[in-house]
């Protein structure tokens, strides 16, 4: 059985910079800073919190505020727009992914560039440029 492609598109996929800080002051930072996205109405999409840094995809009717929400903070943000998730879902157990090899090398033959890609057992996410969302979802349906 073949997987489920659903796509999301209007996205923005901001990095959180923090400057020099101890993975536990940075750990704390973003904690507060999530708790005020949140309470500030912003509806985070994904949030991808590890070693390398903090990234949140929020949709992009919601940039301006997170825009804002940051400015209380002592960090930098690089954003990246309009941009498209494409999601591949198991439909049921025996649905069976493209291997991840297989994915970005395609992709990397028709110059797609990956800005986020998240893998997990049951739910592969790709975020592209929306000028490539054709291109990527006929590689993902070939696949």
């Amino acid at each position: 059985m073949r997987p489920f492609l659903a796509l999301e598109r209007n996205l923005c996929l901001v990095e959180v910079i923090y400057g020099d800080a101890d993975d536990l002051r940075r750990q704390e930072a973003e904690s507060g800073l999530i708790d005020h996205l949140g309470s500030c109405g912003i509806s985070l999409k994904s949030v991808d919190l590890n070693a390398s840094g903090c990234y949140i995809i929020v949709h992009g009717s919601d940039l301006e505020r997170l825009k804002a929400a940051v400015r209380l903070y002592n960090v930098a943000i690089r954003v990246r727009d309009e941009c498209g998730r494409l999601s591949l879902r198991r439909r049921g157990q025996w649905a069976t992914f493209p291997s991840l090899t297989s994915i970005l090398s395609a992709f990397h033959r028709r110059s797609i560039r990956v800005m986020y890609l998240f893998a997990g057992p049951a739910q592969i996410d790709v975020l592209v440029a929306d000028q490539q969302i054709p291109s990527a979802m006929r590689i993902l349906h070939g696949l």
